[in-house]
């Protein structure tokens, strides 16, 4: 499985953190529309991702994620396997016939690439903004080393002090369909 170690922020602005993404970034970021369908499973997540780029005439694309992490609030090592698909329709179709479904988590998604790092600015609906930095590792790599390179994107970001989120968009949404309101 590939690995990386990753981090997720709940931030009341993008504004000032995309300055300094841009500051660090290898390249402009790529500008994604994303929709997550997740399925019940008994061991870790699994997402269906469809993504296109805004204003695209390329027909989207999607992946199957199934991945694995602990709901901590510090940085941790997420396992993960992805694999293209042809037919996501079909594919969200069979699976939740078969496993149920899951939350649907809709976003927008800014992705500036540092060297081996993924940083994602994103537009949750429902939910908010929020930043997400994957350091993703090769065979050889330390988990030290990834936390040590997150850490150095946090502070160049600003975000040493940013409210960490322990879980998943998923869970998130779910929390929040699920609270009574008031």
């Amino acid at each position: 499985m590939a690995r990386n170690v990753e981090l997720k922020m709940a931030v009341p602005s993008l504004e000032q953190i995309r300055r300094e993404a841009h500051k660090i970034a290898d390249s402009e970021p790529l500008l994604l529309e994303q929709k997550d369908f997740f399925f019940p499973t008994n061991s870790g997540r699994l997402k269906l991702r469809c993504e296109k780029q805004p204003g695209s005439e390329l027909p989207a694309t999607a992946e199957l994620i199934a991945y694995q992490r602990s709901d901590s609030a510090e940085a941790r090592v997420s396992k993960y396997e992805r694999c293209e698909i042809s037919d996501p329709v079909c594919l969200r179709r069979a699976l939740s016939k078969s496993l149920g479904e899951g939350p649907i988590v809709c976003k927008s998604r800014e992705l500036y690439l540092v060297k081996r790092s993924r940083i994602h600015l994103d537009t949750v609906e429902t939910l908010g903004t929020f930043v997400e930095i994957e350091v993703v590792l090769q065979t050889e790599d330390t988990e030290e080393s990834g936390h040590f390179e997150l850490r150095g994107h946090m502070k160049s970001l600003g975000l040493l002090e940013a409210e960490v989120i322990d879980v998943a968009y998923a869970d998130l949404l779910s929390a929040k369909l699920e609270s009574p309101r008031r």
